[in-house]
């Protein structure tokens, strides 16, 4: 809440009192000047709800997600990330037909960690539910249990900081991958009853293994197509 310091009535409208020898004050005595008013004020903007956001996102080309109530465009994805992302898909996929067909996947996913009357809608790369849809959603994924993002330097604040935090929080979520985009890398956020276990891996060698979708395979699968990584 934003507070302005008004000025008191009348104070400077006359000169200020001064004290004299002995300690008398010297011409007219006044009161002493009332302390200043604090009056509230409105915020410069209004904080969206996820509904309203729904109603508010404008209506173009770009991408958006709601940040605390503010309205945030995102930055088009580099070839890097965009090429992760696909090699993503089709391993995820894989896993998917052979040990989870009863379930769905969800590329550019909203998650509302808090619904509708929250002030956070993330954009998930790809999102693991076995929820059955839902028309009624407005593209918000119901009870997810993997979301995954592919980090760019433009976001790796607000993915790490602001989204991990709100992802964990989901109470079905039970991995968080997050896969770097400069380097071979990545991260597996794994829940552990009320606790959270991160794994980093690093290296062509290392092996990406993802409990929820039964997914065992080498981490360089991820970056086919961008031999210039290490």
């Amino acid at each position: 809440m934003n507070l302005l310091l008004l000025r008191a009535a009348g104070e400077g409208d006359h000169a200020t009192p001064r004290l004299g020898p002995g300690g008398w004050w010297r011409g007219k005595w006044k009161s002493a000047p009332r302390r200043p008013r604090l009056a509230r004020m409105e915020p410069a903007y209004k904080l969206l709800t996820v509904a309203e956001f729904f109603d508010a996102c404008p209506r173009d080309r770009r991408r958006y997600q709601l940040l605390d109530g503010v309205i945030v465009a995102m930055a088009p994805p580099r070839e890097a990330h965009q090429i992760i992302q696909m090699n993503l898909g089709f391993e995820l996929g894989a896993a998917l037909r052979s040990n989870r067909p009863d379930c769905t996947l969800h590329a550019e996913a909203g998650i509302a960690p808090a619904g509708l009357a929250g002030r956070d809608h993330f954009t998930a790369d790809v999102v693991f539910t076995c929820a059955p849809p839902d028309p009624d959603s407005r593209g918000i994924v119901a009870q997810p249990l993997l979301i995954t993002e592919i980090l760019s330097p433009s976001t790796e604040r607000d993915d790490i900081f602001l989204k991990l935090p709100a992802y964990q929080r989901i109470p079905s979520v039970r991995e968080v991958l997050y896969v770097e985009s400069e380097r071979i890398a990545a991260t597996v956020h794994r829940r552990a009853g009320d606790a959270w276990t991160p794994e980093e891996l690093a290296g062509p060698e290392a092996r990406l293994i993802l409990a929820t979708l039964g997914l065992d395979i080498p981490l360089a699968a991820l970056y086919r197509s961008l031999p210039t990584l290490r």
